[in-house]
């Protein structure tokens, strides 16, 4: 592995010679488009923002002879959720699974990249895409999307021993830039394209000391205010810088080489990062450091630039604008919450350029699995040019993640902040939607030195349900103005317009009808133990909850319900309450959970709902409630495609045929064996049933 100096300008040369007698008329109507997105970058860290301890050319270029967007925040302070705004044009929380962290991505919310592919571009991405979520591994997830939502994958060009360039080991081995170079030779003569460069880098872990080998100054690094300035602190800032400057090395190639060849000038260059610094009060949070994002955009031949643009601008905001750009009018996204700003791009206006982009959004539930539960932390905020609202809506939770963990499910309770006899802290046994890194670890070791225990309080101890900062004067988000007189009037401006937008997108945490949905969807990555707080209501339901379910128990149902319940939460095999009171035909129960907002259609681990179970059951009624409450009866499960009629077919329930046929039910479709509704009642020898669908036209 290499130092950095000298490395940047290595790309351009050869591509020049090779392509500079080969550039062909461009295309304006269509331009190209390439997104340079980092993972885990604050927006005061390229060298265009001031910066003096990073070094990014390829990102001031674009700064500088672009536009350079002084107030972007990203879709959610974490990636998935981030990422999932940007590239649909909606709210994470108007995504459902596919606006949260590690779950999966349905095949319904198409990105603009699909688009743009039909609309005749050429597309893909190398490095990280859209994630982390879950595409479908085989046609069992027929549900879900199978290709990554940037595109087709360009990742098998890898640095290998004796030509390895990276300048830390944490670095991914992914050769960004080549592997650019391979997806530009698939580009058919003259066809646009769209690509999306994706580093992994600066997300953690780092090799801890790699600024040492780089000749990086410590001195040179400025600590966030609310961090304290220590050696520890700035030297693990310099293993973060050493991760954004490879990032930009890649991204200069790739600019290099598009300049060699002619495209770069017709390109729309769009640089950002996904979400704020991996370190305590930063990522995961919706503080300046955690939300606010570099965004530096540059196309000559459509827009002027070398601008600073301070208008607020969202993640949400990038699809729309460039479907516009590129004359591409959408075909199956589903309807998009953010808006385009070609008009701020087009304009020759510097500072405020629009008056009426007055605010911008976000939100975020679960990061890591870091509390009880796999619980996540809600909370949505706004953003106007000066001041920052956010919402915690559920305060008594702890933002970091819980103080303590379990070794296992059932396991020993490890040490109050994670520090054990000898005073080192483990990153794992607390506090777990902070990224362990030294920093962390040094900050929870010397929380109670004098001086340090503010910086603690601030990144680990719970918060207030509104929080107010002037982001202008106070860009560290230390002094919260909530609940003073003299920013009543802010505050209330902001709450109505916070509440407002999130009304008129259908936030489920404000409109319902299931306000804890995020809870239910499944996480695919690992999973933490950590024991119920004492202090939190039971917003996970016991087992006795599904058994009362099963049993038709309506005194504890309604006991947890009126306790807190999650009314849609589900066991170890992803059932809920409804699904158990479906299979026993418990109708009290059924209604009784329907009305507090129960979802009909969620699926357990085999995909099957609680209209299927009620159907296989000579329960009418219950199948009756089910589809009041707008249960699909065409919903198949996950493992074998049967459907709701299937299931009653074969149990030779003629009146759940009847009723499921009656509310739209299709009895032509067929499970993976290719058989249909009326084969299942056959196999089975239910004579009525047969006689009754052989007679449906």
């Amino acid at each position: 592995m290499k130092n950095l100096s000298s490395m940047i300008l290595l790309s351009a040369g050869g591509a020049f010679l090779l392509n500079s007698c080969q550039s062909k008329p461009k295309d304006t109507s269509r331009p190209n488009i390439l997104i340079a997105i980092s993972d885990d970058q604050s927006f005061a860290h390229t060298g265009f923002a001031g910066c003096k301890f990073v070094s990014t050319p390829g990102f001031d270029r674009i700064a500088r002879e672009g536009i350079y967007f002084s107030n972007c925040w990203s879709g959610s302070p974490g990636s998935a959720p981030s990422r999932s705004s940007l590239v649909t044009g909606r709210y994470h929380w108007q995504n459902e699974q596919s606006g949260q962290h590690a779950s999966s991505w349905m095949k319904k919310y198409v990105p603009f990249t699909d688009e743009l592919e039909w609309n005749g571009y050429h597309t893909g991405f190398t490095g990280k895409g859209v994630g982390p979520f879950q595409y479908a591994r085989d046609e069992k997830d027929s549900l879900w999307r199978k290709e990554d939502a940037a595109g087709k994958a360009y990742n098998k060009i890898k640095y290998q021993k004796g030509s390895d360039e990276r300048t830390a080991d944490g670095i991914s081995p992914i050769n960004y830039y080549a592997n650019f170079r391979d997806f530009m030779s698939n580009r058919k003569a003259g066809q646009p394209f769209c690509f999306w460069y994706g580093a992994h880098e600066p997300h953690r872990a780092y090799e801890e000391g790699s600024w040492k080998r780089n000749a990086m100054d410590p001195a040179k690094v400025t600590v966030p205010g609310f961090m304290p300035d220590d050696e520890v602190i700035r030297e693990d800032m310099l293993d973060y810088a050493v991760e954004i400057n490879w990032f930009d090395v890649h991204l200069t190639r790739m600019l290099n080489y598009l300049d060699s060849v002619g495209e770069l000038d017709n390109t729309i260059v769009i640089v950002t990062g996904d979400n704020g610094m991996p370190f305590p009060r930063a990522k995961a949070n919706f503080y300046e450091y955690g939300i606010h994002v570099p965004l530096a955009i540059r196309y000559p031949e459509g827009f002027p630039g070398k601008r600073t643009v301070d208008d607020p601008v969202s993640f949400t905001d990038i699809a729309p604008t460039i479907l516009e750009m590129t004359g591409t009018t959408p075909e199956k996204m589903l309807p998009m919450s953010g808006k385009s700003f070609v008009n701020i791009l087009r304009s020759k206006k510097s500072g405020v350029v629009d008056g009426n982009k007055k605010y911008v959004f976000a939100g975020r539930e679960r990061h890591s699995s870091s509390r009880w539960n796999n619980l996540g932390y809600p909370a949505r905020a706004v953003r106007s040019k000066e001041f920052m609202l956010v919402w915690n809506m559920l305060p008594d939770l702890w933002p970091a993640g819980d103080p303590q963990a379990l070794k296992e499910a059932d396991g020993e309770l490890l040490p109050m902040y994670g520090i054990d006899e000898t005073g080192k802290h483990h990153s794992e046994w607390a506090f777990t939607d902070v990224d362990a890194s030294p920093s962390k670890s040094w900050l929870i070791e010397h929380h109670n030195d004098q001086g340090i225990q503010k910086f603690f309080d601030l990144s680990f101890q719970k918060r207030p349900e509104f929080e107010l900062y002037d982001v202008v004067k106070d860009p560290f988000c230390l002094e919260n103005l909530a609940g003073r007189k003299e920013y009543s009037e802010t505050e209330k401006e902001l709450k109505t317009v916070l509440l407002n937008e999130l009304t008129s997108s259908g936030d489920p945490r404000v409109v319902g009808p299931v306000k804890d949905i995020f809870e239910t969807y499944p996480r695919f990555s690992p999973i933490r133990y950590f024991p119920k707080p004492p202090e939190i209501k039971t917003l996970i339901a016991g087992d006795d909850f599904y058994k009362a379910a099963l049993d038709g128990n309506t005194a504890v149902i309604s006991k947890y319900l009126d306790d807190g319940v999650a009314v849609n939460a589900n066991d170890s095999d992803s059932r809920t309450a409804l699904m158990y009171a479906a299979f026993n035909g418990h109708t009290g129960i059924l209604k009784l959970l329907l009305e507090k907002g129960a979802s009909a259609d969620l699926r357990d681990f085999k995909g099957s709902t609680a209209l299927m179970l009620a159907a296989s059951g000579p329960y009418p009624d219950a199948v009756k409630i089910l589809l009041e409450y707008h249960a699909d009866p065409n919903l198949y499960d996950k493992e074998e495609h049967f459907t709701p009629l299937m299931y009653a077919a074969a149990e030779g329930h003629l009146e759940n045929v009847k009723i499921l046929l009656q509310a739209g039910a299709n009895p032509l479709m067929k499970d993976v064996d290719g058989d249909n509704a009326l084969t299942f009642a056959k196999n089975n020898n239910h004579k009525e049933v047969v006689d009754y669908l052989s007679n449906i036209k």
